[in-house]
C-alpha cells in the first residue's frame, strides 16, 4: 500500500517559508544532510513517500519517527532554526484526506522566541534620570535578558532593565538589547536609539546692576552663579564684554562711557541653553551738568485725542486696595494736563476738576510703594505738569490746593526713595521687601511696571517742587513731620499709608528717614536721578524687537490650544527688527514661565514717558544729551513696536497662560480701555515731536 508521511507544524512556525528534514540514525546519515519538505494545505509538509511503510527499515512503524529531525525557516534568507525532533507526524494512504492515521508523538514542535512588538526606552535620556527597557511582547521566550549599549558597545555591568546615564553617556545613543530564549532557542531585538543629554541650564535671573567708573580698567562679574546645570559653556554679548567660557567670569572694559547698557550672559550644555542679562553702566568721572533748556515747542493733542480724553472719568483713587479708577485709562490727567501746557486752554476747566477731585476727600493716591505706585504716577506727573501752566496753578488753585500738591509731591519722591534706596532695611538685609503699608508685592529690581515706577515718582516730585528744594529735603528728611503735613493738608489716603497703621509689618519712621536720607542706587545720591531713571528706561526698553517667541511662533499654551506670546498677524512686516528698544516685558520671565504680554508692556513705557515729559515740562533734561538722545530713540522703536502690535493684534502670555496678561490684545479689545488713541498719542503726537527736535 502506498503512504504518504506528513509533517504537521503548529503555533508560530506553521508561518513557516522553508522545512528541511534529515534521519539522524539512519545507515549513511549523521543529522548533516538536509532535504527539502514539499509545503502541503494547512500548515502541512511533505518529506517522505514509499509503496509501503516497510521499504524503510528506519519507518516500519509510526514508534520510531522520533530519529527523524527537522528545521525551519519563518522568513525567505531569515536564520534556520534549531534542530528539533519534536513534531507530530501524521500517516495518511494515498488519497486519503488529512487526518488519517496519526503517529503517537504528540508533542508540540517548539518555535523560536519572536517580539511581536512593543520593545522601547522608556525615560527623559537626561543624565541622573532613569531610563526603564520595557521589553515588549515576546512569544516562546522562557528568559529575558538585557543589555545596555553606548553607541552600539555594550556598558559594562549594565544588564538590569532600568539604567541611570552618567557623564560619560553624554551626546551618545543610549540602547537596550533583549535575549530571548526559549525551548525553541533564542532571539534578539535591540530597542530605538535615546540620546543623551544633559538637564539644561535654568537661569535665575538674579545678576545684579553693574555701575563703574570709566577708565577703571577691566572689570570682572563673577555670572556663573546665576546658572544651575551641569557642563555649562559661557558666551556673552554687549558692552564688547569677554567671558572665560569654562568659569563663566565676565570681563568688560572701561574705556568709553556706557548707559544700561544689557550683558547678556548664555549658559549652553547638550541639553539646551538659558541666558540672563544685566545693564551695565559706565561713568564719566567728571560729570558736570548740562544745560537745561525748557521745551521751546509743545504740541496740543488732536482733536479727536483730545475728545478721548476729556470724555474719561475722572481719576480717583480708593485705599482699599490703593488702586485707581482708571488705572488703564488713567493718562487722561495727563493728557489734558499736556493739551493745557501746550496753550490749549478748551482743557482747563476738565484739567482744574480733575484736580480737585484729587484733592478733596479720600480720592488722593496712598503712595504706598509696590505694585499700586505705577497707578500712583498717572496723577503724579499731571501734578507735575500743572504746576508748570500759572493760569492752572495761580489762578484755578487756592493756596491750600497748592500746599496739597506740595505734600502729596513729597510723598511720592520719598516713597520712589525709600522703595529704591540700598539703604532700604529689606533691601540691606536681603529679605522680602515691603511697602510702606507692609505690603510684600514689591521688589525694586522686578520689571519696570514695579522697578520704573520708583524713578518716576521721584521725577515728578522734582519737577513739581525743584532739585534745590529736594535736594535740601532729602538730606534732613523727618517723616513725623511730613506725617503732620499730610493731615493738615486733609490727604487723608495718603496720611493714613504714611502714618503706619497698618501692623507691625511696617517700616519705623526712623528706617524710612535712613533710606531717603542715605539714598543711593546704582552707585547714585538723589542728585542723580537722572542716571537712575535713564537705567531703569534703558532696562524698559531694552529687548531687541522680534515678533514674538520662540522666532516669532510663541509658546504652546494647553489651556487654549494655541501658541501665545507672539503677533496675531503683519509678522513680515514688523518695523525695526532686530533694533534694541522693545519693551522688556515683550521676552522674559516670571514664575510661570516665558512671558510676553503686551499688558505689562504697556505699563513700563507708560511709566517712562511720565518720568520723561515732566522734566521736559520743567526744564530739567537737554534733549541733546547723547544719554538723552539714546532714550529718545529706543522709546521711539518700543513705542512704535507697541502700536504697530496693537493695530496688528497681540496674543498676550503670562503666568503660565493663567490670570492676567494673557489677553487676546486689540485694538477693538484694549482700545477704549487703554485708552489707546491718547496713551499712543502722549508719544507721537505730543512728546516725540519736541524730543526730535
Amino acid at each position: 500500500m502506498k503512504y504518504t508521511i506528513v509533517l504537521q507544524l503548529h503555533g508560530v512556525i506553521a508561518e513557516a517559508v522553508a522545512v528541511e528534514w534529515t534521519e539522524l540514525d539512519a545507515p549513511g546519515h549523521d543529522g548533516t544532510g538536509w532535504e527539502p519538505c514539499i509545503r502541503l494545505p494547512d500548515g502541512r509538509w511533505r518529506f517522505a513517500s514509499r509503496e509501503d511503510s516497510t521499504g524503510l527499515p528506519h519507518l516500519r512503524d509510526p514508534g520510531v519517527f522520533s530519529n527523524i529531525a527537522i528545521r525551519y525557516r519563518l522568513e525567505p534568507g531569515g536564520p534556520w532554526s534549531e534542530i528539533s525532533d519534536r513534531k507530530e507526524i501524521t500517516i495518511i494512504a494515498e488519497g486519503d484526506s488529512p487526518g488519517g492515521e496519526t503517529g503517537e508523538d504528540k508533542a508540540p514542535l517548539p518555535a523560536l522566541p519572536v517580539l511581536i512588538g512593543g520593545l522601547m526606552l522608556v525615560g527623559s535620556g537626561k543624565i541622573g534620570s532613569p531610563v526603564i527597557a520595557a521589553p515588549g511582547t515576546w512569544t516562546g521566550a522562557t528568559n529575558l535578558a538585557f543589555q545596555w549599549c553606548r553607541d552600539g558597545v555594550e556598558i559594562r555591568g549594565a544588564t538590569a532593565p532600568e539604567y541611570v546615564p552618567v557623564a560619560e553617556d553624554d551626546l551618545t545613543e543610549l540602547t537596550c538589547r533583549i535575549t530571548a530564549t526559549g525551548p525553541g532557542g533564542r532571539a534578539e531585538a535591540t530597542s530605538a536609539a535615546l540620546l543623551v543629554t544633559h538637564v539644561a541650564p535654568v537661569a535665575k535671573g538674579e545678576l545684579l546692576d553693574e555701575i563703574f567708573d570709566q577708565g577703571s580698567g577691566v572689570q570682572l562679574v563673577a555670572a556663573a552663579g546665576d546658572f544651575t546645570g551641569e557642563a555649562l559653556v559661557f558666551s556673552v554679548e554687549g558692552a564688547d564684554a569677554t567671558i572665560d567660557a569654562a568659569t563663566g567670569v565676565v570681563a568688560i572694559p572701561t574705556d568709553v562711557p556706557l548707559s544700561g547698557e544689557i550683558v547678556t550672559v548664555t549658559a549652553t550644555n547638550s541639553g539646551g541653553s538659558a541666558a540672563s542679562g544685566f545693564p551695565v553702566t559706565v561713568e564719566e568721572v567728571e560729570d558736570s551738568p548740562r544745560p537745561k533748556p525748557r521745551p521751546t515747542t509743545w504740541n496740543p493733542f488732536p482733536a479727536e485725542q483730545l475728545k478721548d480724553a476729556m470724555g474719561r472719568p475722572l481719576s480717583q483713587y480708593s485705599l482699599s486696595g490703593n488702586y485707581l479708577n482708571a488705572a488703564w485709562f488713567g493718562q487722561a490727567a495727563l493728557t489734558l494736563a499736556l493739551n493745557s501746557y501746550a496753550g490749549d486752554t478748551s482743557s482747563d476747566a476738565r484739567l482744574a476738576s480733575q484736580i480737585g477731585r484729587i484733592l478733596t476727600g479720600n480720592r488722593q493716591p496712598g503712595c504706598e510703594g509696590g505694585y499700586t505706585l505705577q497707578h500712583d504716577c498717572r496723577i503724579l506727573s499731571t501734578l507735575a505738569v500743572a504746576r508748570h501752566i500759572p493760569r492752572i496753578w495761580d489762578d484755578e488753585l487756592t493756596s491750600s490746593g497748592r500746599a496739597a500738591i506740595r505734600a502729596l509731591a513729597k510723598a511720592g519722591l520719598v516713597t520712589g526713595l525709600f522703595m529704591s534706596s540700598d539703604h532700604n532695611p529689606y533691601v540691606a538685609a536681603d529679605t522680602q521687601e515691603r511697602t510702606l503699608r507692609g505690603d510684600t508685592n514689591t521688589a525694586r529690581n522686578w520689571n519696570p511696571n514695579y522697578r520704573l515706577a520708583n524713578p518716576t515718582a521721584v521725577c515728578c516730585a522734582i519737577a513739581l517742587l525743584g532739585e534745590e528744594y529736594v535736594f535740601d529735603y532729602v538730606a534732613d528728611y523727618n517723616h513725623d513731620a511730613l506725617v503732620r503735613e499730610l493731615e493738615a493738608t486733609g490727604l487723608s489716603n495718603t496720611h493714613a499709608v504714611f502714618a503706619r497703621t497698618w501692623g507691625s509689618n511696617t517700616p519705623s519712621a526712623a528706617q524710612i528717614e535712613q533710606a531717603v536720607r542715605q539714598f543711593r542706587r546704582y552707585d547714585h545720591g538723589i542728585e542723580g536721578y537722572r542716571n537712575i531713571a535713564i537705567r531703569d528706561t534703558n532696562g524698559c526698553f531694552s529687548r531687541e524687537v522680534h515678533a514674538g517667541l520662540n522666532g516669532g511662533r510663541g509658546v504652546w499654551d494647553s489651556r487654549r490650544n494655541m501658541y501665545r506670546g507672539r503677533i496675531m498677524s503683519g509678522a513680515e512686516g514688523l518695523p525695526n527688527r532686530g533694533a534694541v528698544g522693545m519693551c522688556f516685558e515683550f521676552d522674559t520671565v516670571d514664575g510661570g514661565g516665558p512671558r510676553s504680554s503686551f499688558h505689562y508692556c504697556l505699563d513700563g513705557a507708560r511709566l517712562a514717558i511720565e518720568a520723561w515729559v515732566t522734566l521736559a515740562v520743567a526744564g530739567l533734561i537737554d534733549r541733546t544729551d547723547p544719554a538723552m538722545v539714546g532714550i529718545r530713540n529706543r522709546m521711539n522703536i518700543g513705542y512704535t513696536d507697541l502700536d504697530y502690535k496693537w493695530k496688528q493684534g497681540y496674543y498676550s502670555y503670562s503666568k503660565g497662560g493663567q490670570g492676567g496678561g494673557n489677553e487676546d490684545w486689540t485694538i477693538a479689545s484694549h482700545g477704549e480701555q487703554h485708552g489707546r488713541s491718547y496713551s499712543m498719542g502722549l508719544w507721537f503726537d505730543v512728546f516725540r515731536p519736541w524730543f526730535f527736535g
